[in-house]
């Protein structure tokens, strides 16, 4: 019988505790990004259909600009650090990723602090 990778036991342990640890892993993952794109598509049908146009011009702000940077920086490390360490990231990696974010709050609390109010000419 074959198992899918989303159900393989990690590390080869032979074990239920590999089938779990991969199980956690894939739902860690297929979680949120399901929740992201069922939500943005539900969220972008309930806006166009309110418009006669199918199309919507999105704008973009620095702190939108700042998170998209931090998340790619994020993925990145993730994929450099797995290359580096023979397909493994350490535990240690996500103090990293914690930093990276506390990094992102930094940014965006300055630049939201920085900017001028709205209306003062």
């Amino acid at each position: 019988m074959r198992q899918s990778v989303a159900t393989r036991p990690v590390d080869g342990d032979a074990g239920t505790h590999g089938l779990i640890y991969a199980q956690a892993l894939t739902a860690c993952f297929a979680g949120p990004v399901f929740n992201l794109l069922v939500t943005l598509g539900v969220g972008f049908l309930i806006r166009l259909d309110n418009f006669q146009e199918r199309r919507m011009r999105v704008a973009s702000n620095d702190g939108i600009s700042v998170g998209l940077g931090m998340i790619i920086a994020n993925c990145v490390c993730v994929v450099g650090a797995g290359l580096l360490l023979a397909g493994r990231v350490p535990k240690q990696f996500g103090f990293f990723s914690v930093g990276l974010y506390v990094l992102y709050l930094v940014i965006a609390l300055a630049l939201l602090f920085s900017a001028a109010p709205e209306g003062d000419d």
